[in-house]
């Protein structure tokens, strides 16, 4: 399964990328919106793993506009 993971927190999301990555899935980790955007329209993911507070924006607004597809 290949997942994004967009988490600012950099314990936080070492940690959540090394237990994914641990049971032998692929994950893109980025720590903004925008990077998000970059990676969704370069890759297919199977999953999304969204922090809701980033630096660049809110993630539950960012589901709603359908992130890059909406732009």
């Amino acid at each position: 399964m290949r997942i994004l993971l967009i988490e600012d927190d950099t314990v936080l999301g070492a940690a959540v990328r090394d237990q994914v990555v641990s049971d032998d899935h692929s994950v893109d980790w980025v720590m903004r919106l925008d990077a998000a955007t970059d990676a969704l329209l370069g890759a297919r993911y199977d999953l999304i793993l969204l922090d809701l507070m980033l630096p660049d924006g809110r993630g539950v607004p960012f589901l709603r506009r359908g992130g890059p597809r909406a732009m």
